[in-house]
């Protein structure tokens, strides 16, 4: 349970009325949690950062999160904590390229060396596709983090299984249209839950997806002593076959179904419909990249086919994602935007205070200079007036003239504006008064 952006709009305080994360949570409190999973083969931590603003504007205010130096501090103890586990899990809405993170001890860029997946949302894949993949692999820090879409307007989940320390998942498709009341009036409103027809769900997990390697965090050699391919299948009805194929030829052994049904330390029925085939790592062992495609069919006829790469070196192959969701994933938006806005007030501070000065101090009658530029001012106005008269009387046919005469008029409009608002800067460089504040105030911003 995480709390994002739409948690805190217009939300000013934790205790407001509008908080409506308090009352209907699951962890019903702010500033993100530590959970950590205890298995008799090791220990999984999920620490969650909370990045909202202390004061949740509406948007688009809100669409960066930050962490202060509380926040850190909290965060830092969580993965102080859950150092000695075999995989660190971080969950933040805000994915890093849209955060501010403040210090404590350290920065954020040393805390994440001890994490293996960073999982966000926040930005709904964007949109004209360039955010179908908003994924990147932070070699320096040696963490993925990996975006996934909503369910509100993608009706997209995400399954994840760590297989002897592999971490693979799968990003599912709900076939579903427009999700019914997309906007209740009412929180207590209730939605009659009928079970959603559903292909399959596969996910393999052994061999992984050579795309998604962790070299720092997952112990990638045993995939080279591994007896078998190993896959999650999912149904509605019961899986009759699964099929396996490497590099498009049909693999020699029948999958079959090595499931089991448990009982966790919670009391919950704890499923794992897992399918195995027996295979000989060593005969793709050649330090080419090859292809696994499992297609499992359910008893209804409802079929599902994965195609993933794999190959046994311990990099990543690159996401084809460099020019979309990978360059915005690697960026530092707050910082851009803070560089950019800096730039542009600097420019502006240039142009519309020390130029205008600057002519004025040059000029060696500077009354002389406003009275001649009040008079052009005033012709070019007049040509205005006679070029938009000869456009509005309207005999002129041809359409060439007419294009002609409309961007001569755009043009003596542009430059008449520009005249009139250097004219006045100028100008108002000449008042020693009103100037010399006004400089001392911009250069103080």
């Amino acid at each position: 349970d995480q709390r994002g952006n739409h948690d805190c709009f217009n939300v000013f305080a934790s205790d407001s009325a509008d908080n409506y994360f308090n009352t209907y949570s699951a962890t019903k409190e702010v500033g993100g949690y530590f959970l950590e999973i205890k298995e008799s083969f090791g220990s999984y931590a999920f620490v969650a950062s909370d990045g909202c603003p202390r004061h949740g504007f509406a948007r688009p205010l809100n669409f960066f999160g930050y962490l202060d130096a509380h926040g850190m501090q909290l965060l830092e103890g969580r993965l102080e904590r859950a150092k000695g586990s075999n995989h660190t899990f971080l969950l933040n809405h805000y994915p890093v390229s849209t955060m501010l993170y403040g210090r404590y001890n350290q920065t954020f860029a040393q805390l994440a060396r001890g994490v293996s997946v960073f999982l966000c949302g926040h930005l709904h894949q964007l949109v004209g596709g360039i955010g179908a993949q908003l994924q990147a692999y932070k070699a320096h820090e040696g963490y993925w983090e990996l975006e996934i879409g909503d369910m509100k307007e993608h009706a997209l989940y995400r399954v994840y299984a760590v297989d002897h320390d592999l971490v693979s998942f799968v990003d599912v498709t709900l076939p579903v249209g427009r999700l019914p009341m997309p906007n209740p009036q009412m929180l207590d409103a209730t939605v009659p839950v009928e079970p959603i027809p559903h292909p399959p769900v596969v996910l393999v997990t052994n061999p992984k997806d050579a795309r998604y390697l962790l070299p720092q965090h997952e112990p990638l050699g045993i995939m080279r002593r591994s007896t078998h391919i190993r896959a999650l299948v999912w149904a509605d009805s019961n899986i009759t076959k699964v099929e396996m194929k490497i590099d498009g030829i049909a693999h020699p052994h029948p999958a079959v179904f090595r499931g089991k049904q448990t009982t966790d330390s919670h009391g919950d029925t704890v499923k794992t419909p897992l399918w195995v085939a027996p295979w000989d790592p060593a005969q793709y062992d050649d330090g080419r990249l090859h292809e696994l495609e499992v297609t499992a069919t359910d008893a209804q006829g409802k079929s599902t086919s994965v195609r993933i790469p794999f190959h046994f070196s311990p990099e990543p192959v690159p996401l084809d994602n460099d020019s979309r969701g990978g360059w915005i994933m690697r960026q530092s938006f707050p910082d851009i935007f803070r560089i950019s806005g800096l730039t542009s007030y600097l420019l502006m501070s240039v142009l519309l205070v020390i130029v205008p000065r600057l002519y004025y101090l040059a000029l060696g009658e500077p009354r002389a200079w406003m009275a001649a530029r009040t008079l052009a001012h005033h012709k070019d106005e007049a040509r205005i007036r006679h070029l938009g008269s000869a456009l509005m009387r309207g005999d002129i046919v041809n359409p060439f003239t007419l294009a002609k005469l409309g961007l001569a008029l755009i043009a003596e409009q542009t430059k008449f504006l520009v005249a009139t608002q250097f004219t006045a800067q100028v100008y108002f460089a000449s008042l020693g008064p009103f100037f010399y504040p006004a400089y001392f105030f911009t250069m103080a911003l």
